[in-house]
Formats: structure tokens, sequence, C-alpha cells
């Protein structure tokens, strides 16, 4: 699965819109472990918090500001959902 490539922290993380849960504890959703969203469910209004670029797959894109996750260029990617 896409959603599951995503694993910082040691883990693998799930995609929210599919519901796959976190392959090492099975937690779907928690501060502990970010939702992350995969391929298939990203939009392109998800864009960085600091520089406002569109997210894109290989990005790292949390939807919790207090979890967010730092990629190679420190941009930190939050997911903007409503």
């Amino acid at each position: 699965m896409k959603c599951q490539e995503f694993a910082p922290h040691n883990h693998a993380l799930a995609c929210e819109r599919c519901s796959i849960a976190c392959v090492y504890c099975g937690s779907p959703d928690s501060l502990d472990h970010p939702v992350f969203i995969c391929e298939n469910h990203l939009k392109m209004s998800e864009k960085c918090c600091k520089c406002g670029r569109p997210a894109s797959f290989q990005m790292k894109c949390c939807k919790f500001c207090k979890k967010m996750q730092l990629d190679r260029e420190g941009c930190v990617w939050v997911l903007d959902i409503k």
C-alpha cells in the first residue's frame, strides 16, 4: 500500500481516507500515530504551512499541527482538510 510507505518514528502510518491502520500497533488515528493521506487521496489544496507550496505524494503531510513532520528542505507540511 502506498499509504504505508511513510514511516517516521519507525511506524508505517495510516491513510485517513483508506482507514488503513498503523501496521505496527493497529492504531488508526491518534496523536501518537499521525494519520497520513495516501497518493490516491492527496488534493492540490494541501500545502506547506510555511512556504505555501502544494503538497505531493513524496512529501510527508501530517494533518496534526502538534505532530508536524519535516521534509529534507525543512518545510513543515500539514494537510489542509476542512
